[in-house]
């Protein structure tokens, strides 16, 4: 199975499938359970290589509560819903030697499945690191009051990590006010063929 999209190059329009009519989705676990943002990866090929992304931060915006974060991408050739989608993932456990796609996965039409998983420690370090000796953009928020409200630090950085299965990468944007969560937006990977 090949993964490259039909543009040749980055340039050219912007497409929801691949050559093999493939879209993905993108999803995340919060206390058990697997949940599904309700937007298609917008694709573009070059070389070799699918590249997929999210345009718009308010698609995918996650703040998480538990120290380990885990995220799952899917191909699928058919039309679906998002809700059948949500049941038969979440009926399915995932093993972690394997990402065998169910009898009841393919029937929806999925063809790809992978899972990313991520420490929020990991990503604690990479701020801490990144921050050391960095300018970083700071913004006035406005009082409703006569209080006098300090500027808020924001800091941005981006966080790779590889797929449990296959040879694919999954980036995330990071950001975070002073004193403020974690939150993570704006998905994309990086497929090879296989």
């Amino acid at each position: 199975m090949t993964h490259i999209a039909t543009t040749r190059d980055l340039y050219m329009p912007l497409f929801r499938v691949d050559n093999e009519n493939n879209s993905y989705i993108f999803g995340f676990k919060r206390g058990g359970i697997w949940s599904f943002v309700p937007y298609r990866f917008i694709l573009s090929g070059h070389n070799t290589n699918l590249y997929g992304q999210f345009i718009s931060s308010t698609w995918f915006n996650h703040s998480p509560d538990e120290e380990n974060v885990e995220y799952i991408l899917l191909g699928i050739n058919k039309s679906f819903k998002y809700s059948d989608i949500t049941q038969a993932i979440n009926s399915v456990s995932i093993d972690d030697d394997t990402l065998n796609i169910s009898q009841r996965e393919r029937g929806l039409g999925v063809t790809f499945k992978e899972n990313f998983t991520i420490s929020m420690d990991a990503i604690r370090e990479t701020i801490n690191k990144e921050t050391v000796g960095k300018l970083i953009i700071t913004r006035d928020i406005k009082s409703t009051t006569s209080t006098v409200v300090p500027p808020k630090k924001i800091f941005c950085t981006t966080f790779r990590t590889k797929g449990r299965n296959t040879d694919s990468l999954l980036s995330l944007s990071i950001n975070k006010l002073t004193g403020g969560v974690i939150h993570i937006t704006l998905p994309s990977f990086t497929l090879k063929p296989t």
